[in-house]
């Protein structure tokens, strides 16, 4: 059986309206996951204190330096920690 004329029109029309529709679908979907990948950056930015524990461990720990060169006079010598340890072992 042949469709009338009428009847294919009124097919591809509603094709074209299924299409406008799946389009429209896929961009509603796109912009949700988008709006919730901001909201969810939001949230990680406003509970994110990484700034205040570095701050917290520059105050507990300090300042991480090298070493201490702490230095004696032993004999009459300017010997460092190390120094005078190396000479009580040898």
């Amino acid at each position: 059986m042949a469709n009338s004329r009428e009847e294919q029109l009124r097919n591809n029309r509603r094709l074209a309206r299924q299409l406008v529709g799946a389009v429209a679908l896929i961009l509603v979907v796109i912009g949700l996951f988008t709006v919730l990948n901001w909201c969810v950056a939001a949230l990680r930015a406003a509970l994110d204190d990484s700034d205040r524990r570095e701050r917290y461990a520059d105050r507990v720990y300090g300042l991480e330096f090298g070493p201490l060169e702490v230095k004696f006079t032993v004999e009459g010598e300017l010997l460092t920690v190390r120094q005078v340890q190396d000479r009580r072992r040898g």
